[in-house]
């Protein structure tokens, strides 16, 4: 493993940022298209689901089903330098 990757390992987590979570009770989402795909998850078995904004600029508009869409966070702060430094390196 190279420095950089273990740093990455070390320094920066995997988040979901779009996991529903559906329960053996309805649950009532507030937006109606969150709430149908939350109804049919549940009617399929499954313990979650993943969604997201038709229209990302419209975060209130229509809703769609969709795979699952990760982030990376960092747990520590980077300085100006330490990030141009990195970039540059991944870069490479």
């Amino acid at each position: 493993m190279t420095k950089l990757e273990e740093y990455f390992v070390k320094h920066f987590k995997k988040v979901v940022v779009n996991k529903y979570q559906t329960t053996d009770t309805p649950y009532m989402y507030r937006h109606p298209d969150i709430y149908n795909i939350a109804m049919k998850a549940q009617r399929e078995g499954k313990k979650c689901f993943y969604c997201k904004p038709l229209d990302p600029a419209n975060p209130y508009g229509k809703y769609i089903e969709c795979e699952p869409i990760y982030v990376y966070k960092c747990n520590i702060e980077l300085s100006e330098e330490e990030y141009e430094n990195l970039t540059k390196e991944i870069g490479e």
